[in-house]
């Protein structure tokens, strides 16, 4: 976990992979830690694990993860949930520098009219 967390604070990442249960600190804390910095904030973190209880699906949603899958992995789901996280944060991405484009472009509206 510390080390993921060293590993997040010098570089960027399109996609994070964390599995629940590691030595040290579990993967809901290192998740935590790594959404509370700014260069992290919306990277996609995808959970592996093998617990498959509520509890630990909540946990992965209210530390800031954004999917769960079980081991043992199948790895056609995981090819796929993997692929959809990084497209949607492409798209989000896109939507910003558009929107971004576009209130830069369109000149900006008085707060007054003259009659």
């Amino acid at each position: 976990g510390e080390a993921a967390i060293r590993e997040c604070e010098v570089s960027c990442f399109d996609l994070i992979l964390l599995d629940v249960e590691m030595p040290g600190m579990n993967g809901f804390a290192v998740c935590a830690r790594i959404r509370a910095m700014p260069s992290h904030r919306e990277t996609p973190i995808l959970f592996i694990s093998a617990l498959d209880d509520l509890r630990s699906r909540a946990s992965t949603k209210i530390s800031g993860g954004n999917q769960f899958i079980t081991k043992p992995v199948n790895f056609l789901e995981l090819s796929i949930t993997a692929t959809s996280l990084l497209l949607k944060q492409r798209l989000k991405q896109i939507d910003k520098a558009v929107l971004s484009d576009f209130k830069n472009a369109v000149p900006p509206v008085p707060d007054t009219f003259e009659v």
